[in-house]
C-alpha cells in the first residue's frame, strides 16, 4: 500500500516539476504541445525506472499478439465508443494536437498505474492489487486537481469515475498481460470526453462508471489467485 501511494505521489511530483520548469508552449500548429511535453517527461521517467529495475515483462510492456483472450476488450471498446455518440468538435489541427496529447498521457498513466504500481502491489493477490491500484489511480485525479489549481467542485465525481475505470483496466491488465490495448483505449476515452461536440451528459458518465465497476467485478472473479500464474505463462510465450 505504501508503494502505491509513493508511486502515485512521485508521478505527480514529476508532472508538477515538469510543468513548472517547461515554458508554456501552445503554438498554432500544436496547441497542446506544452501539456504533451509535460506528460512525455512523466512517461520518460517511468521508462527509466522500469529500465533500471529491469521490469519490462513485469509491467506488461512487451506486445502480445491478439488471441482468444482478447475478447475481454469487447466491452471496454463499446463503452469508450459510446462516448462518440455526442459527436466530436474541433478543427483538424486541434483534434490532431489533442490526439497526440492523450496518446502520450495514456502511455504515462498506464505505464505508471497499470504497470509499475500494479506490479508493486502483486503481493496482495491479483484481485486486491487491481482494486487498490484502481482506487489509488482515482485518488490521483484529486491530487492532480489540487496541484494544478483546478476547480474541486467536480473532483469527487471524477475520483469515483476514475477509480471504477482504474479497477477495470487493472483487471484487464492481468487478463491481457500487455499494456498496449489499454493505452489505446485510455487515449480514446480521454480524447472523446474532451472533444465531445455536445458534451457527454453526467447521466451517461454515471452509466459508464457503473459499467466499468460491474465489468471489473466480472473480470476479477475470473482471475487466478496469484500473479505468478500469468507471469509464468507470459514468460513462456515470450521465450
Amino acid at each position: 500500500m505504501v508503494f502505491a501511494v509513493v508511486t502515485i505521489v512521485v508521478q505527480h511530483v514529476v508532472l508538477f516539476a515538469a510543468a513548472g520548469l517547461l515554458p508554456p508552449l501552445s503554438p498554432g500548429g500544436f496547441p497542446d504541445l506544452g501539456a504533451t511535453l509535460v506528460n512525455a517527461v512523466a512517461a520518460a521517467a517511468a521508462f527509466v525506472f522500469v529500465a533500471v529495475a529491469g521490469w519490462w515483462r513485469q509491467v506488461a510492456l512487451p506486445w502480445r499478439s491478439p488471441d482468444r483472450r482478447w475478447w475481454v476488450v469487447a466491452v471496454p471498446i463499446a463503452l469508450v465508443g459510446s462516448l462518440a455518440g455526442w459527436g466530436v468538435r474541433g478543427t483538424s489541427t486541434v483534434l490532431a494536437s489533442s490526439a497526440a496529447l492523450f496518446a502520450v498521457l495514456a502511455l504515462a498513466e498506464e505505464l505508471c498505474s497499470r504497470g509499475v504500481l500494479q506490479h508493486g502491489l502483486r503481493g496482495l493477490g491479483m484481485a486486491r492489487a487491481a482494486v487498490v491500484g484502481g482506487v489509488v489511480f482515482g485518488l490521483g485525479h484529486l491530487l492532480s486537481a489540487v496541484l494544478f489549481g483546478r476547480d474541486l467542485a467536480g473532483a469527487p465525481a471524477q475520483v469515483v469515475s476514475a477509480s471504477a475505470f482504474g479497477v477495470c483496466f487493472a483487471a484487464l491488465r492481468w487478463h491481457l498481460d500487455t499494456l498496449w490495448p489499454l493505452i489505446v483505449l485510455h487515449a480514446a476515452a480521454d480524447f472523446l470526453n474532451t472533444n465531445s461536440a455536445a458534451g457527454v451528459p453526467p447521466w451517461w458518465h454515471l452509466v459508464v462508471a457503473v459499467s466499468w465497476a460491474g465489468y471489473a467485478w466480472v473480470l476479477l472473479t475470473r482471475l487466478p489467485r496469484r500473479p505468478a500464474v500469468m507471469t509464468e505463462r507470459a514468460q513462456a510465450e515470450h521465450g
